[in-house]
């Protein structure tokens, strides 16, 4: 459950389901972000992400956008 487990273990659970496990770790990833939010997402989580700087941009650009 999203609200039980840290996000890391949410995604390595998907990723272990097996089958498709890149699209299941990104769906799971969508779902399990937008229920606790960016602010609950671990900085070193993020850093580790390809372009994460052009990631957070591009957050901070549609953030700004909706508010």
């Amino acid at each position: 459950s999203i609200d039980r487990f840290p996000i890391q273990t949410v995604l390595r659970n998907a990723i272990e389901a097996g089958g498709d496990t890149d699209t299941i770790a990104s769906i799971n990833g969508h779902i399990a972000g937008s229920w606790i939010g960016a602010s609950h997402i671990p900085i070193e989580l993020i850093n580790s992400l390809p372009a994460a700087s052009d990631i957070e941009e591009v957050f901070n650009s549609f953030a700004e956008t909706i508010e």
